[in-house]
């Protein structure tokens, strides 16, 4: 039975490793934003882009992110502010603040 788990697991994991990953950069500068999605779009990955904190927010609650990167100064909600709230919303997404 344990030989099986570890099979399942490692079938999720392949799976997982063939998809790329889902990302949602916040940064209230639309250059830095430019930047990012043309590095990340050229290695793969799929790249969602929001200029506000609490926009991210909305489209966290309606699609579900790997990662989420987020600038940590910004007018309306700082950096951390956002990445606290997104913890409670995708515990499992790994966030990064810039």
């Amino acid at each position: 039975m344990a030989g099986f788990t570890f099979m399942q697991k490692t079938s999720e994991l392949e799976e997982f490793n063939n998809r790329p990953a889902h990302i949602l950069c916040l940064d209230d500068e639309a250059s830095v934003l430019k930047s990012l999605v043309r590095l990340l779009r050229m290695n793969k990955f799929n790249v969602v882009v929001s200029t506000d904190g609490h926009d991210a927010l909305q489209k966290m609650t309606a699609t579900q992110f790997d990662v989420v990167i987020s600038d940590m100064r910004m007018p309306k909600m700082s950096g951390a502010e956002f990445l606290a709230k997104a913890k409670k919303l995708a515990p499992d997404t790994q966030r990064i603040l810039l």
